[in-house]
Formats: C-alpha cells, sequence, structure tokens
C-alpha cells in the first residue's frame, strides 16, 4: 500500500554522502579485515553471518551466477583463440545458454532462491508488532501498537463501502487477475521519463500482498526484482482466494493514518461508529485516506480531506457504481469527527511527548513504523517532564484556588466525569539550544481528558512574547539600546477604516525612555512605533527567518504579537537568541533501530544561521534585563541568581493568554496559560505573575549547572553610558555622575560625548583598521574553535552530527507555508468575559465571534470543486488553540 505520507520512504539522513553503496561496501571491508587482525576466532561466526545475510537477499544465487558464467565465458574464448570450434568449450558454453534460457522459468515459478512465499498466511494477516519508545536515559517510555478492532465480514458492511475503496484504488479490480497490464505498463513508462513523478500502479492485489509479505516485499524497496515477485504473489493469491476474500483482507488490514488498521478501526476513531453504520461520504472520506494517510488526514487538513473525498464521489459516479444526485448529496454532507478518545490511542507516562513523536516518526517512516522490533530512541529527559508537569498542575490549581485573584472560570472538579474540558489549561516545553533536543514537554493537563497538544497544535496570539522579534529588526536598522522613544498615545487607522489604539498594560504613559526600558517594562506604544520604524515587512521577516510560519499581516499590531502562532514554534523563534544567530530545529527523536540493533533512521541536529550575531546578543542582553529588573522577574527570583537567563512574557487582551519565554545558553523554554475558548483567567493576570515562576522553578530542574554566559561577538562594542540623559561617554573622557555600560554594534555605535575636559585625540586611520582587522579574526578564532570543539566532540560520541544549513532557505512572504487546520478540543463556548469597567476611553475593541458547536463535532460544509476555499470549521477563535482564521488586532499586551 501506499506510503501514508503519500511519498517514497525518505533518504536515511544517516546515510547522506557521495556514493553511498561505495562507502558501505568500503566500510564493511575494512570492518572485516579489523576483525580479521584483531579477532580472528570471531571470523567463522561474522562468515556465517554475512552467508546467511546474502541467502536471505538471494544475492549469493545471482552473485555466483554472474561470476560463473562469466568465468566460463572467457575460458570458452581464450585457449588459442578456437572458443566455440573447442568441443570441451562448446559443451560448457552451450549449457551456460540453456541455463539463461531457463533461468527467468526457474526464478518466476520459485520466486527467487528462497522459494514463493506461502498465500495461506492471507487468511492470518494481522499488522506488525509494537515499537518500543525510550527516553533520553534508556528508559522504556511506550509501544506502540497499531489501534484495531475485530474484523469485518464483507457482507456486513453497506455496499458503496467497498465500492468506494474499489472506486479509487483499483477500479479494474474485478476484471483483472492480480494485475492491470495497461496501467502497469503506462505508468512504468511515465516513471522512466526524466523529471516526472513517480506514480504506482498497484492493484488492490499487489497491495494485500505486501501487507502480507513485508519482510519479502518492503515498500522501501523499489527495484524491478521486488516488482516482479510482487507480481508473482498476487497472481497466486488470485488463484486461491475470491475476489471478496481478496477484497474483505485488504479493508480491514489497510492503513488509515493515526497508527490505525482496518475499516472498523477508522471508523470508530475518525467517526465514533462501527464499519457497518458508516454513511456514503462518511465511506468515500476513509477510501481516500489510504493513498496518503497524513497528508489527507481530515484531523490535519480538513480542506485537503473534503477534496480527496470528493474526488472519491466523483469517481463512483462516473463509473456506475452510484448515481449522480447520491454523489451531489453525499459531497454537500456535513463531515462530523468524533472526539479522539486517548483510551484507544496509547497508554504511557508521557503520552503527549509519545504522541507527538509517533506522528513524526510516521510522517518520516511509514508503515515502517509498525513492522514490529523497531526501538525508538527520544531524547525525553523524565527528570525535566515530572518536573514540568507537576510545576505547570501546582500553578493551575494555585490559580484555581485564588491565589493571584478571585478565578471565576470554570474548574476541573467540575468537569471529572464529562468529556469536555472548558477548565483552565497550561502547556510548557524544555528544548536544548544546542542540539533542539526537546527535553520536556507538557500539552494540557490530562491526556486521558483531552488528547489535544496545545504547545504542538494549538494556536495562540504570543502577546508581548513577539516583541523581541521587533526589536531585533529595530536594532538591524540601527536602533540602539540607549535611544530614547516617546511613550504617548498612538492611533492608527487599519483597513476597512477602523482607528486602532494600543494601550500600555498599566494604562499610563511614561514620556521618552531608553529603547531597553521600553522592553524592559514591556511598553506596547514604544514597540509599535519601533515595529513602523524598522519596517513591517522587516519584523515580519525576521520572525520568519526565526521559525514562525503563520501568516504575519502587515499590520501595526503585530508589534504586540496580534497574530497567532503554535507554541513550539514560538519556543523554536527564540533560540536564534539563545544561539546568537542560529535557529536549532526541535528534535524528539535522535534515532530508532531495528531489533538486532542496526540504525535504520537518524535524525541530526538542524541548525540554520537566520540572524545576524550582534544583532541577537544587542537583543538578549536588554532580554536579561527584562528578566533581572522588568517584567520576569518572578523567573529570576524562582530560577535563583547566577545563571545567566533572559526572556520576555506575554499576555494577551483581557489576561487571556498568560506566556512566559525565556532561555539561557543551554536551554530555551516557554511556558503557557489559558482556556481553550478564550476568557480571562484573573483580573490583571499576566505572564510575568501566572507564567514566569513557573519557567523558572522548571528550569531550576533542568538547567544543569552554571553555563557560561554570552560572549560579545566580533561586531559589538561595549560603551560607558551616563546615567544621566542615557549619553555615549567618548573614548578617553571621564562621565560625570553614575555610568552603565551598554553593548552597540560596531556599525551603529552612537556619537560619544566629553562631559569633563577635552576629549583625547582620535586615533588614525591605521589604528582604527588595526582594530577591525583584530576584531574580525578574533571573532574567526572563536567561530573556529568552537567547530573544533564541536568536531572533536562528535569524534567521540559525545554529540550528534550537526547539519550546519538544515531546511530549506528562510522563507517569504509570497512562499511562507500555510499550517494546516488541526482538531481542536471541542467544547460549549462560555459565554464571553465581561470587559473591564475601568477600560480607557480611547481604546477600540474588536470582538471575538465564533460559532457555537457541541464538544465533540467538527462541522464542515463541502467547498467548491473548482476552487475549494479552506471549509469554515467550528473551532475556536483565531487566537485561541486550533483557530486558523487571521485574528483581529488586541489592544494589550504585555
Amino acid at each position: 500500500m501506499p506510503d501514508p505520507a503519500g511519498a517514497p520512504e525518505p533518504e536515511n539522513v544517516y546515510h547522506k554522502g557521495y556514493f553511498p553503496r561505495v562507502r558501505e561496501k568500503l566500510a564493511r571491508t575494512v570492518d572485516a579485515v579489523r576483525l580479521l587482525v584483531t579477532h580472528p576466532a570471531r571470523v567463522p561466526s561474522a562468515a556465517g553471518a554475512w552467508l546467511g545475510e546474502q541467502l536471505e537477499r538471494d544475492a549469493l544465487f545471482f552473485q555466483a551466477w554472474l561470476f560463473g558464467g562469466w568465468a566460463v565465458i572467457k575460458a570458452g574464448f581464450r585457449a588459442g583463440g578456437r572458443g566455440l570450434r573447442h568441443p570441451v568449450h562448446r559443451r560448457w558454453i552451450l549449457g551456460l545458454i540453456a541455463l539463461i534460457a531457463l533461468l527467468p522459468g526457474f526464478t518466476w515459478q520459485r520466486c527467487g532462491f528462497r522459494g514463493c512465499p506461502d498465500v495461506g498466511k492471507l487468511a492470518a494477516l494481522q499488522p506488525g508488532g509494537a515499537a518500543r519508545v525510550y527516553d533520553a536515559r534508556g528508559q522504556l517510555l511506550a509501544e506502540l501498537a497499531p489501534t484495531r478492532w475485530a474484523v469485518v465480514p464483507l457482507a456486513d458492511l453497506p455496499p458503496y463501502v467497498a465500492q468506494a475503496f474499489v472506486a479509487v484504488e483499483d477500479q479494474n479490480f474485478y476484471e483483472h487477475h492480480g494485475v492491470h497490464w495497461p496501467r502497469f505498463i503506462a505508468q512504468s513508462v511515465k516513471n522512466l521519463i526524466p523529471g516526472g513523478r513517480s506514480q504506482g500502479a498497484s492493484t488492490i492485489s499487489m497491495q494485500v500482498a505486501r501487507n502480507v509479505f513485508p519482510d519479502r516485499l518492503p515498500a522501501a524497496d523499489r527495484s524491478v526484482k521486488r516488482k516482479v515477485l510482487e507480481i508473482r504473489v498476487a497472481k497466486e493469491i488470485e488463484q486461491r482466494y475470491s475476489k471478496a476474500q481478496i477484497l474483505q483482507t485488504y479493508l480491514n488490514n489497510i492503513y488509515f493514518g493515526e497508527g490505525v488498521y482496518g475499516i472498523e478501526s477508522a471508523a470508530r476513531i475518525y467517526f465514533g461508529k462501527h464499519a457497518s453504520q458508516l454513511k456514503m461520504s462518511e465511506a468515500a472520506l476513509l477510501a481516500g485516506l489510504p493513498k496518503a494517510p497524513t497528508h489527507y488526514s481530515p484531523r490535519r487538513n480538513m480542506a485537503r480531506s473534503v477534496q480527496r473525498r470528493n474526488l472519491v464521489l466523483s469517481l463512483m459516479a462516473a463509473q456506475g457504481r452510484i448515481t449522480a444526485g447520491q454523489a451531489r448529496a453525499s459531497k454537500d454532507a456535513e463531515v462530523r469527527l468524533a472526539r479522539l478518545r486517548p483510551e484507544a490511542r496509547l497508554r504511557t507516562r508521557f503520552p503527549y511527548f509519545v504522541e507527538h513523536a509517533r506522528r513524526m516518526l510516521e510522517a518520516e517512516l511509514g508503515l515502517a513504523l509498525y513492522a514490529g522490533g523497531l526501538r525508538i530512541h527520544t531524547t525525553l529527559d523524565p527528570r525535566i517532564q515530572r518536573a514540568a508537569e507537576q510545576n505547570v498542575e501546582a500553578q493551575v490549581r494555585a490559580i484555581e484556588n485564588g491565589r493571584f485573584g478571585r478565578f471565576t472560570g470554570p474548574r476541573r472538579a467540575a468537569y471529572r466525569d464529562s468529556t469536555e474540558t472548558p477548565y483552565l489549561q497550561g502547556a510548557a516545553m524544555v528544548m536544548s539550544a544546542r542540539t533542539g533536543d526537546v527535553l520536556a514537554l507538557v500539552g494540557g493537563r490530562s491526556y486521558d481528558e483531552s488528547a489535544f497538544d496545545r504547545m504542538t497544535q494549538g494556536l495562540r496570539q504570543p502577546g508581548s512574547a513577539f516583541k523581541p522579534f521587533v526589536y531585533a529588526a529595530a536594532v538591524a536598522e540601527g536602533v540602539t539600546p540607549t535611544d530614547r522613544v516617546v511613550d504617548d498615545t498612538v492611533r492608527r487607522e487599519l483597513p476597512g477604516g477602523e482607528v486602532w489604539t494600543p494601550r500600555n498594560f498599566d494604562g499610563r504613559y511614561r514620556g521618552a525612555v531608553t529603547v531597553r526600558t521600553s522592553l524592559r517594562q514591556s511598553i506596547n506604544t514604544i514597540a509599535v512605533k519601533l515595529a513602523e520604524q524598522a519596517g513591517l515587512d522587516d519584523v515580519e521577516q525576521v520572525a520568519r527567518r526565526a521559525g514562525i510560519t503563520r501568516d504575519i499581516p502587515p499590520l501595526p499590531s503585530i508589534a504586540i504579537g496580534a497574530t497567532a502562532v503554535r507554541p513550539m514554534e514560538l519556543v523554536r523563534a527564540y533560540t536564534p537568541f539563545a544561539t546568537l544567530g542560529d535557529r536549532v530545529e526541535p528534535r524528539f527523536v535522535t534515532r530508532v533501530e531495528d531489533r538486532d540493533g542496526k540504525v535504520v533512521w537518524r535524525a541530526r541536529v538542524k541548525r540554520r544561521r537566520v540572524m545576524d550575531r550582534g544583532v541577537a546578543f544587542v537583543v538578549t542582553t536588554m532580554l536579561r534585563g527584562a528578566i533581572d529588573r522588568g517584567t520576569g522577574t518572578a523567573a529570576r527570583a524562582a530560577l535563583g541568581a547566577g545563571i545567566p537567563a533572559a526572556g520576555k512574557t506575554g499576555t494577551t487582551n483581557d489576561a487571556t493568554d498568560a506566556w512566559f519565554v525565556g532561555f539561557t545558553p543551554d536551554l530555551v523554554a516557554a511556558v503557557w496559560f489559558g482556556f481553550d475558548r478564550p476568557r480571562t483567567i484573573i483580573r490583571q493576570g499576566s505572564g510575568g505573575t501566572l507564567a514566569a515562576p513557573v519557567w523558572g522553578r522548571i528550569m531550576r530542574v533542568a538547567q544543569p549547572g552554571t553555563p557560561e554566559p554570552w560572549k560579545a561577538p566580533g561586531g559589538v562594542v561595549r560603551r560607558t553610558v551616563a546615567v544621566s540623559g542615557d549619553r555615549v561617554i567618548a573614548p578617553g573622557c571621564r562621565a560625570r555622575g553614575p555610568t552603565y555600560e551598554e553593548f552597540f554594534l560596531r556599525r551603529h555605535v552612537p556619537a560619544g560625548i566629553c562631559p569633563r575636559g577635552r576629549r583625547r585625540e582620535d586615533a588614525g586611520w591605521w589604528e582604527r583598521v588595526g582594530e577591525s582587522v583584530r576584531t574580525s579574526a578574533g571573532e574567526w578564532a572563536r567561530e573556529a574553535w568552537d567547530d573544533v570543539r564541536a568536531r572533536a566532540r562528535r569524534a567521540v560520541g559525545a554529540e550528534d552530527e550537526v547539519d550546519r544549513d538544515a531546511g530549506t532557505r528562510p522563507p517569504t512572504r509570497e512562499d511562507a507555508p500555510r499550517p494546516e487546520p488541526v482538531e481542536a478540543p471541542a467544547a460549549p463556548l462560555p459565554d464571553p468575559a465581561p470587559a473591564p469597567e475601568d477600560e480607557p476611553r480611547d481604546t477600540i475593541r474588536i470582538e471575538d465571534i465564533a460559532p457555537s458547536a457541541p464538544r465533540d463535532t467538527l462541522f464542515i460544509p463541502d467547498p467548491a470543486e473548482e476552487a475549494p476555499p479552506a471549509p469554515p470549521v467550528a473551532v475556536p477563535p483565531a487566537d485561541s488553540i486550533g483557530g486558523a482564521a487571521p485574528s483581529p488586532p488586541r489592544d494589550v499586551a504585555r
């Protein structure tokens, strides 16, 4: 059956390089020679293992045949040049010709040297065994067993269920005898065209053959030999079983994504009903999944899944299996997905992490993930994971108990026996800044009550946690930390004529303050002004290069986080600040081994330079001020003194979201609190009071020792600044009054003043050139030393390999990927929180409106066939978890 990802098996990054097969054979030869020299006693057992491997692959048989045939031919044309005229040589060569003539028939009949598989196993076909998942310490986390219910007889299914699969997978199923030769030849010719897209021509019988014998017919093997063997087995299946038996086996063992095998499992997981109760529209949707279950999953992209369903219905009508009226009625039918019940999915100590790793591996490995015997080594640290879960739950309970103010929202205790989760939720994630290893992931308060992962799948407005990208764009354009900007009323006209007036969290204005102070105190009006000064397009590009993939509208409101992002993307986007310029991709799995311990897939560390090192360092110094003296001081109090740390709080309108995203030189982490359907957590709640202390407590457990602080790169200089006036003191001059040290980009150092006495003469041009050369050389030497040290660590196995330019180029607005809609945890919409009575009169509020829907239902109307838009889904507002629409500007963020 096709790969669930809809594409050929991914290339194993572990074997990348030029001439991989030659390199592999050379490596094995070197290992054999080393074994012969160092451990000669082990040579017989190693030779036996090699012989067994060759027999398993049928390789020894063909290699011996080719070698012997070539030797005979050379001998026949040697010996005086007589060749065929020599009677001995003539007998050898004629015998060889006869052998060559008989070999195709022998191999077809015997299926190679090993013989044909026993197709009698068809009746007992079962999915593969469970893959075992281990944490970073080698302890067992979970077993990824495929979901499966009882086999359903074909006679118990409505006729249109089987017809839907036949229409889209193999419309000539009842006419051919295992192989549809016209289609097979046509697709084979297309696949040979250079630059053409590889397409499959497998019939249902051939797909069943691959399911029965995955060891003999691995989907990853694209060789002609495997295809011929597949045809041979498919034809034998057709001879021994009826079409109804083959189709029944196919429907009960086909893969539907989400770890689900069989039509009964798919019906229960996706629609919450038995397969015998499926409607025609539901059967068509399921029939569209086997081609690429991940790509067409309705839980990942409903619009794409509906398009695929409509295609299946159109094919059924065109082939006369249903009427045109039935097709139209089914296309107009709503898609109602059942709530994903975690008790039917997996049991593990840390289910959110394991489920995300499963989804990722399913996209990478396809059906091979459930072939049985795989050992999956993850990055999860159980000690940090437990600390994250315990601190998030403890803080949520403290909020509900009124420790931070009067709490009026629904409480979890009232929904113990309910399928709804309208109560307060929390999420957290800890990631290594150097490797991207995800050490802890908390997607919600309880996976058993809600399998929706708010950290990896949710969409929330980040509030002021977005501001570092604004300040990075401004610093790159020449803004310095000592520049003064006036904090006063800002009014901006939005498209459509509406006037937007952002206000600060405390509702007051401070006049002229420095850029550093504005970020430390999270002043919204100055963030808007800096975004406009740097250019909204530049802010968007900085955020995109850092790792934000969501659409960022070119509006002033993006300066205070009025755009929905996935929390995990926000964590990734902070890595350029922690690493001084490099974006690091999150990594959940380090490697996958088979039952013999051989690495079959490995994930490298993926880093890419996306930000100027000097810009990253200057912004990081300002973010250190936010955590030491600004809105994030609660994080510093919980973390303790001595550990270099930086971060930013985030609070959205009416305190519906509370964030803290921060980092040390080693780790990046985020903590979020909020409701699935946005409403006020507590009045006057903020990320600094709710999320920051949790971040500090988690990082106190996660941070190994005291890391070395960030060092200024070559493009950054330090200058003395007078506290009075925040003016830079020129080198060689003495200041009057107290001073402090500040960092500037070398190309944007403000003009210095000399408050006392005359300034010393400026250095000559040769001294300035020398200083520049020394700085550049020092920067190069530092990077070279870091590279040498990293190579040495990798050589001794202390560090994984790094892809420096991993991934594609940073996206632009035109080609930025649009995330697929995901299923949100449905819940009855609570009444909107009342607007604060003390809201300033100059504030324009844009209300969020969302339709009501039952907790376990998604309503999807059918999009138009010509240009199907994304169907409206009853999901939370755009700034909430699972929302997909652009959000209105938010007027308050901190």
